[in-house]
């Protein structure tokens, strides 16, 4: 890659994590925690380098389309409306398109847009499923999930590591990959 490509991309990558930050948002400290459970479990499944190192630079900017959603909507106190909850579920595509116009980034852009699907096919955007989803995408899903309940946020509390389990377990073949479910509280376990 280019000295000024790279530029380029930082200079992007710095203006849209201080916009998301001006906004309110916990975006650096939960991209970090993200990318911190995406490796490790990925490192625990034996990931290839090369395709660990994509899924770790989808990690740090896998909510980077945050910035097209209201801060109103991200700290209401209470539940989202349906019609908030459709306005939240444009993030991964937009922070998809966004990285796909860099060609050095181009490879994450699927990983940003499916971080909200399911293995039973009932997440979001396209509704993939386990079959289609592919390992990096099941890495991600799980790590964010397992980071955001395990967090404060506006609406509810963060839940314990046993807690968070018993919701792994609990979700285990419909919202998470059984394999990368085993995978997490492995890694859980070794850290008691």
């Amino acid at each position: 890659m280019l000295d000024k490509e790279k530029m380029q991309i930082a200079d992007f990558l710095t203006e849209l994590v201080d916009l998301a930050e001006k906004r309110g948002f916990f975006f650096r400290e939960h991209a970090m925690k993200v990318t911190e459970w995406a490796d490790a479990i990925a490192q625990e499944m034996g990931m290839p380098e090369e395709e660990k190192n994509t899924l770790i630079m989808a990690a740090k900017l896998h909510d980077i389309g945050d910035i097209a959603v209201s801060d109103l909507i991200y700290n209401k106190p209470d539940s989202l409306s349906d019609e908030e909850m459709g306005l939240v579920k444009i993030h991964p595509i937009m922070g998809s398109r966004l990285i796909a116009k860099l060609d050095s980034l181009r490879e994450c852009a699927p990983l940003l847009r499916h971080h909200h699907e399911r293995s039973d096919g009932k997440g979001y955007p396209d509704g993939l499923t386990e079959e289609t989803l592919t390992m990096p995408m099941k890495i991600l899903i799980i790590a964010e999930a397992y980071e955001a309940m395990t967090s404060e946020r506006p609406y509810r509390g963060a839940l314990t590591r046993e807690e968070a389990i018993e919701q792994l377990l609990l979700n285990s073949g419909s919202q998470f990959s059984p394999p990368v479910v085993d995978a997490l509280i492995r890694i859980l376990n070794k850290d008691r």
